[in-house]
Formats: C-alpha cells, structure tokens, sequence
C-alpha cells in the first residue's frame, strides 16, 4: 500500500474516533465557556477533516488542501486553550472584534448604524466571568494571534513557520501555490498533518468526558506513520 492510501486510512479511522467522541458527550451539559469552545471547535473540525478526506478519495489533492489551514488554526487553539485555559478571553475578545468591523461595514453598506453598546456589555460580562475563573489570568487588550497561540505549545512556533505558513500559500492564492511550487513538499504531509488536527480534537473531547477507546492505537499509528514518511524521504 502507497503512503496516500496508508494515511489516508489512517486519518479516516481518526475522523469515525472524533465523530465517535463528540455523539458520547451527547446530552451531557457542558460546564462553562472551555466545554462550549472543546465541543464546538471539535465539531468543526469533524466538518473540516470529513470535506478532505471525501476530497482525497476522489483525488482531488490540490482541492483538499484548502481545509488543511483552517484545521492547523483549530489545533493551535484547542491545543493553547488547554494549557492555558485563560486565553479563552482574548480569543474571544480577538473574534468579537474582528466580528464588529465584519458587522459594521455590512451596516454601513446597507445604511444602518452599527450600535456596539449591546455587544460592548455582553463582552464586559464575558471578561468579568473569566477573571473570576482565572484570577491570575492574561486580560490584556491585546489581539490574540495564531502565532501567538503557536508559541504557547511546545514545538508550536516551528509547525506555525512550517506546516501552517505553507499552507497559507494556498489560502491566498499567492504564485509560488497556483503555478504548483509547493506540491512536492505539501502532497505525502497532508494527511498526516490532519492526523494530528482530528486528533487534537479527540484529545480535547477526552479532556471533557468523552469516550474514545481507540485513541492510545490511533496516536501509535501516527508516530508509525511518520516513521514511515522520514524513512521515505530519506
């Protein structure tokens, strides 16, 4: 079996694990803003990981890479948030505000008045409950980066230059991706790169009480996995 067909099996039988995950927490009241942002970002992620997997199947290689980033994106968050649960504010405070300029210029074009004292208070109530949850936690009025996010994880910062800063290449449409410079170096790291997404996700699942007995096999046919991709480029 090709590596393509290899990973690939193994990214589907991580995407079953994560859809698995999410429906055991079925019922179950999340306990606050970290459950939500677990359950939700995972949901998404299934989205993300089951669009390129269908994707990968037909062959269209280029087309799937387009659901690589917003999935790496996903991982950084998952994977800060759950070493520094406080970040949850600024992540919020960051997309809330990025949301009003979204909603602002919609206004405007229609004619309308953009009016933020609703939202301003709703995020007053959000920052008061999170400092009452992480005392000592960062609140500082400051954009929250992906790179930032990065640098919370260990060996964050050098998949942020690697595998993220490539695949936002093809994100934007920029020459080096449309002409196909990056084809060589992205096409035996896609799957496996979703691999460690999805399983990012499970992990956070887990982390809440959801059910995924196959995790420790699937983690152990991931580092096989990469084994097998170094030997290969070697």
């Amino acid at each position: 079996m090709d590596f393509e067909s290899h990973s690939l099996g193994v990214l589907v039988d991580c995407h079953n694990e994560l859809c698995a995950a999410l429906k055991s927490l079925g019922g179950k009241q999340a306990r606050g803003y970290l459950d939500n942002f677990k359950f939700w970002s995972s949901d998404y992620m299934s989205h993300a990981s089951l669009g390129f997997i269908h994707l990968r199947k037909a062959g269209c290689i280029e087309e799937s890479r387009f659901l690589v980033r917003p999935a790496i994106e996903l991982m950084f968050k998952q994977r800060a948030i759950e070493r520094r649960p406080d970040l949850i504010y600024r992540l919020g405070l960051t997309e809330t505000r990025s949301d009003w300029t979204w909603i602002k210029a919609l206004a405007e074009e229609s004619g309308e008045t953009f009016n933020s004292s609703t939202h301003d208070a709703e995020l007053k109530r959000f920052e008061k409950d999170c400092r009452k949850l992480f005392p000592s936690g960062d609140f500082r009025d400051v954009k929250l980066t992906i790179e930032e996010l990065a640098k919370v994880i260990d060996g964050g910062a050098a998949y942020y230059n690697s595998h993220y800063r490539t695949h936002c290449k093809f994100t934007h449409a920029t020459l080096r991706a449309i002409i196909g410079g990056l084809n060589e170096v992205t096409t035996d790291e896609d799957n496996l790169t979703m691999i460690r997404n999805v399983l990012c996700s499970i992990d956070a699942l887990v982390s809440m009480g959801g059910v995924a007995p196959k995790l420790d096999r699937l983690r152990s046919a991931k580092e096989d996995l990469e084994k097998e991709r170094m030997d290969g480029a070697q």
